[in-house]
């Protein structure tokens, strides 16, 4: 629902609309289809959102002209990148085998999504953002460009009872090798910092070797 009014504001021409909004019943990749002009949403899943949103007249793109803040979640998540898919697939399996623990919603399924977001000229700023997948758990802050090139810097902990070297290939997987032991804790759990950059149409998942996480 929403609720709000339209009217205009100061010497501007046009009409501001200033909206409170709210859903419990919302599928996040219809959401992100109004923010995004890509045909493919970087995921799907039941949404829920409570905030605010400024809309001031202009002939910007709608995502740069809008001002929003607001907390949200996303329950059974799915990322649509196959590759993002493969690696939470290939560390959820991991940890499940330690664990002999059956998941029955599948290993990919991203839960209990939550946080909050902002936006103000074209890039979202995310804090507080917490998730959970089979055998990890996930916190995460930064930023997302709701315009082309939709660059996208996040910075995150994990911690799991997997191997993250078998959600990786490569280089990658060798570095992880290598520095998963400094971030062991008891019964397996491992304290793995890590970072999404990029851009929407070319991610990157990889270690933030240039941060330290405290135990």
């Amino acid at each position: 629902g929403f609720k709000g009014l339209v009217a205009k504001a100061g010497d501007e021409h046009g009409k501001t609309a200033s909206l409170d909004m709210w859903t419990t019943e919302g599928r996040v990749e219809d959401i992100l289809r109004l923010f995004i002009s890509s045909n493919i949403s970087p995921m799907s899943g039941a949404f829920s959102f409570a905030g605010h949103i400024d809309l001031p007249p202009g002939k910007q793109p709608f995502a740069e002209r809008m001002r929003l803040t607001g907390d949200f979640g996303v329950g059974k998540g799915k990322f649509s990148n196959a590759t993002t898919e493969r690696d939470i697939t290939r560390l959820s399996e991991s940890s499940k085998k330690r664990s002999k623990e059956p998941e029955a919603d599948g290993p990919n399924v991203l839960s209990d999504l939550k946080g909050h977001g902002s936006a103000l000229n074209g890039v979202a700023t995310l804090t507080n953002i917490s998730f959970s997948f089979p055998g990890a758990k996930a916190w995460m802050h930064g930023s997302y460009g709701l315009l082309s090139p939709y660059k996208v810097d996040l910075h995150g902990t994990l911690l799991t009872t997997g191997n993250p070297s078998d959600a990786t290939t490569g280089f990658r997987a060798f570095m992880v090798k290598v520095i998963t032991p400094f971030f062991k804790r008891k019964h397996s759990e491992k304290v793995v910092p890590f970072k999404i950059t990029g851009s929407y149409a070319n991610v990157d998942c990889s270690l933030d070797v240039g941060r330290v996480v405290k135990k």
